[in-house]
């Protein structure tokens, strides 16, 4: 695929989750891994945005990026082998509290595409407010 062309994964996902308060509420997360001419895969970048909280239809996008290599040996290699620094620990890519002493750069942007039903949500509290455009 030619650098910069948008890649397109159009496959329908079904999730269902449950739960009784908003705390905790559900992440996307996601790693966009690419692949060069000779077939070596490499971290392109990581990624994470929260699922709305309402019920709708939504475009989100979540920008991506990816840790920069801190040694010029690093930079050599992720030149020439696609060897990028990758994280140890996943959760980083959502915690705010360590990832302030990342250094990273932008990788990119992943559209999603979503619908949201929340179901019982009043029997526990919750309520929406409308919105009229």
């Amino acid at each position: 695929m030619p650098r910069g062309e948008p890649c397109v994964w159009s496959y329908p996902l079904d999730l269902h989750y449950s739960t009784t308060a908003l705390q905790g509420w559900p992440k996307f997360h996601c790693e966009v891994w690419s692949q060069d001419s000779h077939g070596r895969n490499s971290l392109a970048g990581y990624g994470f945005c929260y699922i709305p909280s309402s019920p709708g239809t939504y475009e989100l996008k979540v920008c991506t990026w990816r840790p920069k290599p801190q040694s010029w040996l690093e930079y050599v290699s992720a030149f020439f082998l696609g060897a990028y620094p990758q994280l140890k620990d996943s959760d980083l890519i959502w915690r705010q509290d360590d990832r302030y002493r990342l250094s990273t750069f932008a990788s990119g942007v992943v559209v999603l595409r979503i619908s949201v039903i929340t179901l019982g949500f009043e029997k526990h509290g919750i309520q929406y407010s409308s919105t009229s455009s």
